[in-house]
């Protein structure tokens, strides 16, 4: 025996960093760094995640340490399939006045199919202060059942 589970369920799950500044208009924000990509369905030049295994996924976004001056607003949507699911609105007098470290948050339960995209787009200039100021998460809860 090789110490592998045949019977075990296929997994989905990633984590990657937006490290470098960007300035977005349309379209999705891209990440530098990938931490994790079970199941290879994250694309981070694309920053769009395709659904592979059908069912309920977590995903949440944190953005860390904005300075003020660096927009007048900065606003991060996550997007399944077109649709605007989570959003996360700062404006300057929000972020952090000192140089003490803030992170925002946000996230949500998708039940997705196979072929589902799911991406963050932005419509604003930012500078990331620290080396992880954007992190995107997401993974598999619970697969639908095949069955049904």
């Amino acid at each position: 025996m090789d110490g592998t589970d045949s019977t075990a369920e296929p997994g989905s799950a990633f984590s990657v960093r937006k490290t470098a500044a960007f300035t977005v208009t349309t379209g999705s924000v891209t990440f530098e760094e990938e931490d994790i990509d079970v199941g290879s369905e994250f694309n981070p030049a694309t920053g769009i995640f395709t659904c592979v295994i059908p069912g309920l996924y977590y995903f949440s976004f944190t953005i860390s340490h904005i300075l003020p001056g660096d927009s007048p607003l900065l606003t991060v949507i996550l997007i399944q399939d077109g649709t605007p699911k989570a959003t996360l609105a700062l404006t300057t007098s929000a972020a952090s006045t000192d140089s003490s470290s803030t992170a925002y948050s946000q996230s949500v339960i998708l039940d997705l199919a196979v072929g589902s995209e799911v991406n963050l787009i932005s419509d604003a200039k930012f500078s990331p202060t620290t080396t992880n100021s954007i992190i995107f998460n997401g993974y598999l809860i619970k697969a639908d059942d095949p069955e049904s």
